[in-house]
């Protein structure tokens, strides 16, 4: 589970990340500029940078917002909560190593 409390806006950003975003053995949460350019996307990703995400598309940037993601590696379930709501879910694995590195 990762829950952080956010206000986004500027330029995309790391906001928490376990380990090396580049390998296997990563988790966390990031924002970058929305596709239709009104806000952010807050996204959660698990298995490294570009691997298994999820997003909250075009948050209002400028206004407070409580993100959670959470992740459960026996089932593979992965889920992305905005203000307490599902706004994504799906599964991951990160095949190999736990992300705990064992």
């Amino acid at each position: 589970v990762m829950p952080v409390m956010i206000r986004p806006g500027g330029p995309p950003s790391m906001i928490i990340c376990k380990g090396d975003a580049s390998t296997k053995q990563s988790f966390g949460l990031y924002a970058q500029p929305s596709d239709d350019g009104n806000g952010v996307n807050l996204c959660a990703f698990v298995g490294g940078l570009g691997k298994n995400q999820l997003a909250a598309r075009s948050i209002p940037t400028g206004r407070w917002v409580r993100l959670t993601a959470t992740y459960d590696a026996a089932g593979g379930a992965f889920a992305l909560y905005r203000d307490g709501c599902l706004v994504d879910s799906g599964s991951a694995s990160v095949g190999g190593k736990d992300l705990a590195g064992r």
